[in-house]
């Protein structure tokens, strides 16, 4: 069963968060019964001298904003409605003040007092930075992160293309072997100035680079006084006046900023471009002197700014080519909260909000990386074909490269919408995000019938979603041509003799012995995947299983809580499921009764081996067992039963396998009532203090344990227990991506 490992990434900042916002319990305040969005227009009361017939003329409605509700929502209201990227914090004192009154901070805040050396006295510069946090927070993007954000994934093709290709040229024993003993970058150099391509990739990315567009900002208390702190006049004394320009800039909205500005042939002047020039290593040809030429040249006509300065009550810092986007909305109406698809966020802005987040359609879909392993694969076949012993090889792979990147692309592109999201607090952290990336790894719109095992007491890992078999038959081609071509060139390596003397004789054998096998297992595996199993797949590891009584394991064991793992598929074809399995069986006894065979091999002596050859091995008929509407298929084992025994289940509409026959008779039990979910998409679930507290209770019965280890084990758990199950949604609602989170985060009475 294919189980999607990608969940989304816009939950990296919620996890942070969390952690950092842990045991906050914090009620929501309940929202009031009219929000902005909810309000109706009022009725404008009918004339004393309109005629007794006419009725009251409604106002037009208002569009649903988020500008009303300004106040509570952090610096998005000062950003114009171009903003392309936005992550801020909300009401984030209120939250750390309450996160501070917590059990589990003072006991967090014990530790650390306990462990940070104290702050060296009369060092300003730090107790100024400290004022930076406690407050509220932003980074946006203007207009024009769009950009940035593609060149950044340029840059990562290129720097990969080059690392992997000096990586195969000897570039670690290189580093590693230089004179000096100490790291040679020149083996970087060396490799690059070989490969004209590469070369004129690094000159484009100079050409098209620009100072990214960002604003970072800071709710602080009297944010110009703290400017002063940090940046004070003196620091500005010694700066190179013919380099450097500093001056003030008012924005629109009366802000003042100083500003840091440069250009690129300040930093090079004509005089130090040609000695550079002069100066290249004899390496360079002319192609790539040339291409520095050109580089050097578009790097003078590049122009930089940074800035800082008060914006309210924030400390706002600023760096571009220019800072034209410190042009700040004069009014909430005008701002990012006044875009239509931040009206998504009015049902939550009334709750505990942490923050809230933007990002544009198309800035999302430009840093979104369609082809990460092309640029390292061509790097590595690229240093082969520069090679004269492995030339060959090299390039008839880059053959098939084209082929692999179009493949690539199919499955790691996504149509984006513009997102948005928010978080807030309540007994733990939520987050709701409308838009962003369309799945494409699961269906949406058909209600899971497996979702009430992913939400079972005792679940430690649950997901749960209808799988989209175009998407995988996309997957499947990307990876074997990926492994195809490892394969080819393993097989072409081989040939140059650089395993051995018998490094031929060895891939033969595995060609002979192993490479039928695998092959047959994985058309069987394809065969089961997609003519015998449906759509909807689970995954469930559990704490629900017995331990059994077993020789050498402590009696007291006897009854604790087993983990138990299982696999749930919908069944299409019942038959094609026997038939998977019979091609399985083949292929694993051809395998054994060759491996045999050669076992009983002629001694290198000449002389026979002393006994009869043994019989084949043949893989035993399975035990199989009726209940609760399912046959089990398992083999008898000594010590194994119940939730100790591995077995495959199966009827007409469900497949099952799993480490405990107990667990699949018991599922199939609650599968027989009809299924009341509503639910689609794709849902998981994880609880990490689940299992910290499993892995706890086991390592009690460990031999040998020491006193300190269990201190240490009692801790981890201590840390853990307040970070309770975390679970997920990813669905569609009207034609638009969504995500649901949720992570219970309690405090706890007390750590004793």
């Amino acid at each position: 069963m294919k189980i999607p490992l990608q969940l989304p990434l816009r939950l990296a900042t919620s996890f942070a968060l969390a952690f950092s916002l842990a045991c906050c319990d914090k009620k929501d305040t309940p929202p009031s019964a009219t929000t902005p969005a909810a309000k109706t227009a009022e009725v404008a009361p009918a004339s004393s001298t309109s005629p007794a017939t006419t009725s009251a003329i409604p106002a037009a409605p208002k569009d649903p904003s988020l500008a009303d509700q300004a106040a509570s929502l952090g610096f998005a209201s000062k950003l114009p409605a171009d903003t392309e990227f936005y992550f801020g914090s909300a009401n984030l004192k209120s939250q750390i003040d309450a996160l501070k009154k917590s059990a589990f901070w003072k006991e967090v805040s014990s530790f650390m007092d306990d462990k940070t050396p104290a702050p060296t006295a009369g060092d300003k510069s730090m107790a100024a930075l400290q004022k930076l946090w406690g407050d509220d927070f932003f980074i946006a993007g203007p207009k024009g992160m769009t950009q940035s954000a593609a060149w950044m994934v340029d840059f990562n093709h290129v720097y990969s293309e080059i690392n992997f290709h000096a990586l195969m040229t000897g570039g670690v024993a290189g580093m590693e072997g230089g004179k000096d003993g100490k790291p040679s970058p020149m083996i970087y150099l060396q490799t690059l100035m070989q490969n004209p391509r590469q070369i004129d990739q690094v000159g484009k990315l100079i050409t098209q680079f620009e100072l990214p567009a960002l604003l970072i900002g800071f709710k602080v208390e009297n944010p110009a006084a703290l400017a002063k702190q940090l940046i004070p006049d003196e620091t500005f004394k010694d700066m190179p006046k013919d380099k450097f320009t500093l001056s003030t800039l008012k924005t629109p909205d009366g802000s003042s900023f100083q500003v840091i500005s440069t250009e690129g042939s300040k930093l090079m002047t004509d005089v130090q471009k040609k000695e550079m020039l002069a100066n290249l290593p004899p390496i360079f040809d002319d192609h790539a002197r040339q291409v520095a030429e050109k580089a050097m040249t578009d790097m003078q006509a590049k122009k930089m700014a940074v800035g800082w300065g008060a914006v309210g009550n924030y400390l706002v810092f600023a760096c571009g080519k220019n800072l034209d986007h410190l042009n700040f909305a004069i009014t909430p109406g005008a701002s990012l909260l006044s875009k239509p698809e931040m009206a998504r966020l009015a049902p939550h802005v009334q709750k505990s909000l942490l923050g809230i987040i933007y990002g544009d359609a198309g800035m999302l879909s430009a840093a979104a990386d369609t082809q990460p392993f092309t640029p390292m694969l061509r790097g590595v076949l690229g240093a082969l074909k520069e090679n004269k012993t492995f030339g060959e090889i090299g390039a008839k792979l880059s053959q098939e490269l084209e082929e692999f990147s179009t493949l690539e692309t199919a499955v790691f592109k996504r149509e984006n919408t513009t997102m948005t999201a928010a978080l807030w607090w309540d007994r733990g952290l939520h987050l709701e995000s409308y838009g962003g990336p369309r799945a494409r790894v699961f269906q949406t719109g058909v209600p899971l019938k497996y979702a009430g095992f992913v939400d079972k007491p005792g679940v430690i890992l649950g997901v749960n979603y209808q799988r989209n078999k175009a998407y995988e038959l996309a997957s499947r081609a990307w990876m074997e041509k990926l492994v195809g071509m490892i394969y080819t060139g393993a097989q072409e390596l081989m040939k140059t003799g650089i395993a051995g003397p018998n490094g031929g004789q060895q891939l033969a054998m595995f060609e002979m012995m192993a490479m039928p096998t695998l092959m047959k297992m994985y058309q069987a595996d394809k065969d089961l995947t997609d003519k015998a199993l449906g759509d909807e797949n689970a995954f469930i590891i559990d704490i629900n299983g017995k331990m059994p009584a077993l020789p050498g394991v402590p009696p007291e064991t006897k009854g604790m809580k087993f983990p138990r793992i299982i696999t749930i598929s919908d069944v299409n074809n019942r038959a094609e499921i026997g038939a998977s399995w019979l091609k399985m069986n083949e292929a694993i006894t051809q395998a054994s009764s060759m491996y045999l065979g050669l076992s009983q091999q002629p001694a290198p002596d000449g002389k026979p081996p002393g006994e009869a050859p043994a019989p084949a091995p043949v893989l035993p008929d399975p035990i199989s067992s009726e209940k609760n509407g399912i046959t089990s298929y398992f083999y008898g084992m000594p010590f194994f039963a119940g939730d100790m025994l591995p077995c495959a289940s199966l009827n007409d509409k469900v497949f099952m396998l799993s480490t405990s026959k107990d667990c699949a008779e018991s599922f199939a039990a609650e599968l027989a009532k009809p299924s009341t979910s509503k639910v689609d998409g794709l849902i998981w679930r994880f609880d990490p203090a689940a299992l910290v507290e499993y892995g706890v209770s086991l390592s009690k019965f460990a031999p040998e344990q020491k006193p300190d280890q269990q201190k240490e084990m009692k801790q981890v758990l201590k840390w853990a227990k307040p970070f309770r199950a975390m679970q997920g949604h990813v669905f569609e609602e009207n034609k638009m991506p969504r995500t649901s989170f949720s992570w219970e985060i309690t405090d706890l009475v007390s750590f004793d």
